[in-house]
């Protein structure tokens, strides 16, 4: 797996451009920017999720390019017909209406963070009424904040950094995090985990959302795409 990583550091690039007109021999794969499972820096693209999704894309020998976007945008290009899949992403039947997921290509933990010093509790019955939170925009996790009638803030958060900052300087009460994500921010800003009350929610894995319109006109791909997904985690 480390040569993977190191294959696609030196070669494998992003484009920011719309994604236009799709070509037949080349799949469009779009993501975001969310450590640790996808990292974009200076036009590079590296994380495990990628590595994954890239082994497998080798082992099919299908030519790709993966394209970074905000997170709402990569799933719309999806649905709208202008790239084939978007990933690292877990099940919802909103995506389920256009896409299907592929097998897991990694693990994801749904967690409650809370400042140390609170005194409000997720598992409580009033929290929902009580707590101002927060999540990802466009999120698997925010979908389940507004399905589930907690007291979203008004203010968007795109990446994990701003989402955190929100939680640090108080501007929410909790915020709805997958765990590594979380980890990964907290190291990054020289944070400290033990700042914060983490409760567990669910395990919610990650996939390859393929665009239905993509695998009706490509018979068998998800099938090998799947067999092919346990060798390359």
């Amino acid at each position: 797996m480390k040569k993977v990583v190191v294959f696609l550091t030196l070669l494998l690039t992003t484009s920011i451009a719309f994604a236009g007109t799709l070509s037949s021999e080349k799949i469009i794969l779009t993501t975001q920017d969310w450590a640790p499972y996808q990292t974009y820096e200076s036009y590079i693209i590296d994380g495990f999720a990628v590595a994954t999704v890239s082994c497998v894309m080798e082992m099919m020998d299908k030519p790709f390019e993966v394209q970074v976007y905000p997170w709402k945008e990569a799933q719309q290009l999806v649905k709208d017909g202008k790239a084939h899949g978007f990933f690292s992403a877990s099940k919802n039947s909103k995506r389920d209406a256009y896409a299907t997921q592929s097998d897991p290509i990694a693990d994801q933990q749904w967690n409650w963070y809370l400042l140390k010093e609170t005194k409000l509790d997720p598992t409580s019955d009033n929290f929902k009424n009580q707590a101002k939170v927060a999540a990802i925009a466009s999120s698997n996790m925010e979908t389940f904040l507004q399905d589930n009638g907690y007291q979203l803030a008004n203010q968007e958060f795109i990446k994990m950094d701003s989402l955190l900052k929100a939680l640090m300087d108080k501007q929410v009460d909790a915020i709805f995090s997958n765990n590594l994500a979380m980890r990964t921010v907290v190291k990054n800003t020289q944070q400290s985990m033990e700042q914060f009350q983490m409760y567990t929610t669910k395990d919610k894995p990650v996939g390859v959302y393929w665009s239905n319109k993509f695998l009706a006109n490509s018979p068998g791909f998800l099938e090998k795409f799947n067999s092919l997904v346990g060798m390359c985690r």
